[in-house]
């Protein structure tokens, strides 16, 4: 028998095959359960902040009662694949968030697996807000 690589197959795998949330986003939404307002996380850092903290998520939730789920994960999928700060500020401004997701792993907004860009981040106009090994946490920083 001949093995055959699949590394196409491996990246679209492994993620199923790895915890999908990590120790660190645990203690994360521990420290979002004192915050307000929406979050900007993939479907499973969202699911752990709603659950944990009891806080709104793009997405994640009960997507039968909301119309705009297509949208909404969308527009969170290009928030996490988009180098441009612009264009992240833009659709964070766009759900009125307060705060942005990044954790140390492939990230799945509802359109697949995917490995964030988080370069956008060193931008100026956002702060970490809460940070650990497994998980950064952004606001917008104020500009009063």
């Amino acid at each position: 028998m001949i093995a055959v690589a699949l590394p196409a197959l491996d990246y679209h795998v492994s993620p199923w095959l790895n915890p999908v949330v990590l120790p660190g986003e645990v203690e994360a939404a521990k420290w979002a359960h004192g915050t307000t307002g929406l979050f900007l996380a993939d479907i499973f850092g969202g699911e752990l902040v709603m659950g944990f903290a009891g806080k709104p998520s793009l997405v994640g939730g009960d997507w039968a009662a909301n119309a705009r789920a297509p949208e909404q994960m969308s527009d969170m999928h290009e928030f996490y694949l988009t180098d441009s700060a612009d264009k992240a500020i833009s659709i964070w401004q766009k759900y009125n968030a307060s705060y942005a997701w990044f954790p140390s792993r492939q990230v799945y907004a509802g359109y697949g697996w995917i490995t964030l860009n988080e370069d956008k981040m060193g931008d100026p106009r956002f702060e970490i807000a809460y940070s650990n090994s497994e998980v950064r946490v952004y606001k917008l920083r104020s500009t009063s």
